[in-house]
């Protein structure tokens, strides 16, 4: 048996998880009062963290999530558009 050539594996997992979130992000211009995943409230989480610890809004790169993180971020950050 021949072994995958492991940049070809890694390189057909990012097209994979690349597909995944923009089917999500799709998923979430329809539904936006869709539940969160625990993915994205950990990256939450984590926003809100650096921003208490840093100063730095990390808003603009979490893409696409339910408009409950969204509020939840406007409420620990301030509303962004202010």
């Amino acid at each position: 048996m021949v072994a995958p050539d492991l940049a070809a594996v890694i390189a057909g997992i990012d097209e994979l998880n690349a597909m995944c979130r923009e089917l999500r992000a799709g998923y979430l211009h329809l539904h936006p009062d869709a539940p969160a995943t625990a993915r994205e409230r950990e990256m939450v989480e984590l926003a809100i963290s650096l921003w208490r610890q840093h100063g730095r809004d990390l808003r603009p790169g979490l893409g696409h999530l339910p408009r409950s993180l969204r509020q939840r971020l406007d409420a620990a950050m301030g509303d962004p558009s202010h």
